[in-house]
């Protein structure tokens, strides 16, 4: 009937109402949902985006501890190194101060030396000197030693022949002293046997 039809109509229209207000609240849920969703993604990417930061940020933190970690062990390195090039210097110091006072005794030493080896040169030759002029004089003397034994042996040569000669002249003398003495007495025996 009419009115059976017309209250079916009113039925679905009040039910297409309702789903219709059902489906704009859905699509409004559906829409709400997405944009949570997308912002939910978002902030998911966001939370991503700085967990990975923060791990970056905590391996930087990590390696610049550990560069600090370096940096302190090189500082004392340096700082030990340092002590071992001040001791280094001052031992270099200590060297070069032994060093100064062994070339100073070394030069004093030379010195020395040298005025002793000017020294003795010079009394060398002052005994070679000597030696030379002794030699010249032994040797002048020498000469003047075998001029005088030549002259002695020519002198006892004619010593000798004088001595010769004087004792010829003796011998001769003599006989000649004997023959006068002789005459003599004879002389004298005739003159006495004559008186």
């Amino acid at each position: 009937s009419p009115a059976a039809l017309q209250h079916s109509l009113t039925e679905l229209s009040d039910n297409l109402s309702k789903d219709r207000l059902r489906i704009d609240g859905l699509e409004k849920r559906t829409r709400a949902l997405q944009t949570s969703a997308d912002t939910f993604g978002v902030v998911l990417n966001d939370v991503k985006s700085c967990t990975k930061v923060l791990e970056e940020v905590s391996t930087e933190i990590q390696k610049e501890d550990e560069e600090n970690l370096k940096a302190a062990k090189r500082r004392d390195a340096l700082s030990e190194r340092g002590n071992n090039v001040r001791e280094v210097e001052r031992h270099e110091a200590m060297l070069q101060r032994q060093l100064k006072r062994w070339l100073e005794r070394t030069d004093a030493v030379r010195n020395n030396h040298k005025e002793k080896q000017d020294g003795a040169k010079a009394k060398m030759e002052e005994l070679r000197s000597i030696h030379r002029g002794l030699t010249e004089e032994r040797a002048e003397k020498g000469k003047e030693m075998e001029r005088r034994r030549v002259r002695i042996e020519q002198t006892e040569k004619k010593m000798a022949d004088l001595k010769e000669n004087i004792e010829v002249e003796i011998h001769a003398a003599h006989d000649e002293y004997l023959k006068m003495d002789s005459h003599i007495k004879l002389y004298i025996t005739e003159m006495e046997q004559s008186m």
